[in-house]
């Protein structure tokens, strides 16, 4: 039987190394295809449920009581599975103990418990943003947004106080979600849940491109996918 050669054994060693460091790449990427996929499968079931609760609240989005404590995720926690009574969902706790992994994207590496990544656009009376979804107490009819597939209603949201059953939405400021969302692929790119049901990959810019082309000079999103139009 051949004996090989300490040179010979650090050569193949040397080898194996160098196709470990080619491969290494390939497989993050995968890996994060496979979270992305994942995260926009996460997103078109909570869209489902969103319309499964309009259809049952005279074509509303899901509301937030804060009073009450009772947040968004939880409206909808009849159609997750979770069925949480009143008393649960109006618990002096935040976040409660009822959580759903389908609120988490895995490519949100903020350690937390309860994660809840996926925030709605936020319905502001003032327009100091842009017109979403759901406020406190307000939310918009389904049937009111003109664009569906060019509006947006939810986006990834990375941040330490979008928990499951928290009050109303993820503590960010108007005109900073880009200092939130979540880059997929190795691209400057966050999922976005659109009005119609539909999933898009999207750069934080594009969303706010105004229907004639121009990018808004100030903080504001109006006349962009996230303006509902109302």
């Amino acid at each position: 039987m051949k004996k090989f050669t300490l040179i010979e054994l650090l050569v193949v060693i040397a080898i194996i190394g160098i196709l470990a460091s080619l491969m290494l790449p390939a497989l993050g990427k995968a890996r994060e295809k496979s979270r992305m996929a994942v995260c926009k499968s996460n997103m078109k079931q909570i869209g489902t449920m969103i319309y499964m609760y309009g259809d049952d609240n005279d074509n509303y989005f899901p509301l937030t009581d804060w009073a009450n404590h009772i947040s968004w995720d939880d409206s909808v926690s009849a159609y997750d599975g979770r069925n949480m009574s009143y008393a649960q969902k109006s618990a002096a706790a935040v976040p409660n103990a009822y959580n759903s992994a389908i609120y988490a994207c895995p490519s949100d590496e903020l350690q937390r418990s309860h994660t809840r990544t996926y925030t709605p656009s936020e319905y502001r009376l003032d327009k100091s943003w842009a017109p979403g979804i759901a406020q406190n107490l307000d939310s918009l009819n389904m049937g009111d947004i003109n664009s569906p597939s060019n509006t947006l209603m939810m986006a990834e949201v990375s941040d330490a106080v979008n928990l499951m059953g928290s009050r109303g939405l993820a503590a960010v400021p108007a005109g900073s979600y880009v200092n939130y969302l979540i880059p997929h692929d190795g691209l400057f790119g966050a999922n976005y849940l659109m009005a119609d049901g539909s999933v898009k990959k999207l750069t934080y810019s594009a969303t706010r491109v105004r229907s004639d082309g121009t990018m808004p000079s100030g903080g504001d999103a109006l006349d962009s996918m996230w303006d509902t139009g109302k």
